[in-house]
């Protein structure tokens, strides 16, 4: 919702079928009021657009045993990916 209030997405764009999520990393960051483990997560997620077109973020969130997510989720767009296997 954050990239589509933002102007950046629209999701009538996104060919939903091909959405990928991967966790790059989930670590422990403490405990909350009922001893229950924070753990902090960042994920890499590509939204394919129908026109051959691709979104990527990477977000930053926090989440819980019982829960996919606490508080708010922080969205970095990456304009430009430099990772060796692309041109």
């Amino acid at each position: 919702m954050q990239l589509q209030n933002l102007g950046l997405l629209n999701l009538a764009q996104v060919d939903l079928s091909g959405i990928k999520a991967e966790r790059l990393t989930s670590q422990s960051s403490g405990h909350d009021d009922y001893g229950k483990v924070i753990y902090r997560q960042i994920h890499d997620i590509r939204f394919p657009l129908k026109d051959g077109r691709e979104v990527c973020v990477v977000t930053d969130s926090k989440s819980l045993d019982t829960e996919c997510s606490i508080g708010t989720v922080d969205v970095y767009v990456v304009s430009r990916m430099i990772d060796g296997s692309r041109p």
